[in-house]
């Protein structure tokens, strides 16, 4: 003879899975909580002089978020692809212009 265990509730009895399980992730930070450096905080980051920083800016690959601010966001993203740069070289150029050719993809 087959046994079962005692069903206690609906969730048991259809085998639904708590919705606490799977709360909804929250939205994007609002801009006022984002996480913001300052130029010497981001030379240290990126590896580079405060001079490049302001470099930088003004060739559009960074932008002042708050004042003289850069958003920490940006300054990460940026930083992850300058180390990828100094590991690989020339590998990675190859790779992000690959990525931009229409032709190749």
């Amino acid at each position: 003879m087959k046994t079962t265990a005692p069903i206690h509730s609906v969730e048991d009895k259809y085998g639904i899975v708590s919705r606490s399980n799977y709360l909804p992730r929250p939205a994007r930070e609002p801009a006022m909580l984002r996480q913001l450096l300052s130029i010497t905080q981001t030379a240290e980051r990126l590896r580079v002089r405060p001079e490049y920083v302001r470099e930088l800016v003004a060739k559009k690959r960074l932008s002042f978020t708050h004042g003289e601010q850069l958003d920490a966001a940006d300054v990460e993203r940026l930083a992850a692809l300058m180390e990828k740069l100094r590991k690989n070289g020339i590998a990675t150029l190859v790779e992000i212009t690959a990525q931009g050719d229409p032709k190749k993809q």
